[in-house]
């Protein structure tokens, strides 16, 4: 009881319980900010036919390895076809041989996705131009990094695959 006989409660007295309530706030804020930044992009890159990847795992290593003795190497070029927002992206992938040699007649598969979104990812099939060059077009990509698949066959054994990643200077 207080001094003039009423029961009221001391000053300050509600700060404690609404501390538990701030922090019970603040918590569920934190909570849902990160699941919301977690999802912004789309989540986590899940690999198409893990399963089926992972039972062939030795039959792709022995590929790599005999991509790795072709000794071929690749060199990968992103411009602008046009202005503004959805335009077409012109790529051009250039091809070597061990010896320093042009590849003219490979046969030339180009997988890419965009780093900001790693679920859209694209295949397409260059056309030879030759001097090693291959060519091809993409559509509707942001400028920015890129990450690419490069699977080149030749005549015979010979073939590439190598993975990389590009700039796309936008504007």
């Amino acid at each position: 009881m207080t001094t003039d006989g009423t029961n009221a409660a001391p000053r300050g007295s509600w700060m404690w319980p609404g501390m538990v309530f701030v922090l019970l706030g603040l918590s569920c804020t934190l909570v849902v900010t990160t699941v919301f930044l977690a999802h912004r992009n789309g989540g986590a890159i899940i690999e198409a036919n893990y399963y089926e990847k992972g039972l062939q795992w030795d039959e792709h290593k022995a590929e790599l390895a005999k991509s790795e003795a072709t000794g071929w190497s690749h060199a990968v070029q992103i411009s602008r076809d046009g202005e503004g927002e959805g335009t077409s992206w012109d790529v051009l992938v250039r091809l070597v041989d061990a010896a320093g040699e042009t590849v003219d007649d490979a046969s030339v598969m180009l997988s890419v996705y965009h780093v900001g979104a790693p679920r859209d990812v694209r295949a397409v099939g260059l056309s030879a131009e030759g001097r090693g060059g291959y060519r091809g077009t993409l559509e509707g990509f942001a400028a920015g990094v890129w990450s690419y698949e490069i699977d080149a066959r030749g005549a015979g054994d010979a073939m590439l695959i190598a993975k990389g990643g590009a700039h796309a200077a936008g504007g």
